[in-house]
């Protein structure tokens, strides 16, 4: 199975979701989460619903897309 059909499956708002994450507000494409990394206070980590990016604003920015992020909590 090609990457692209994986990334297809299963969305960055699903995975989060399945983690235990719910996004706590919305502006435009763009869900705000509390971090998948550590206990945060003020949502601090992003999804681009459109491009299917997700970053951190604490970790420094971009993580990547869903594979990234799913390596990252392996």
């Amino acid at each position: 199975m090609k990457i692209e059909n994986i990334k297809k499956m299963v969305t960055l708002p699903d995975f989060l979701k399945k983690i235990g994450r719910e996004p706590i507000r919305r502006n435009g494409d763009f869900l705000h989460y509390r971090s998948p990394f550590r206990e945060d206070k003020k949502p601090s980590f992003w999804v681009n619903i459109k491009t299917g990016k997700c970053g951190d604003f604490a970790e420094g920015g971009e993580i990547g897309d869903i594979i990234n992020l799913a390596a990252t909590q392996l």
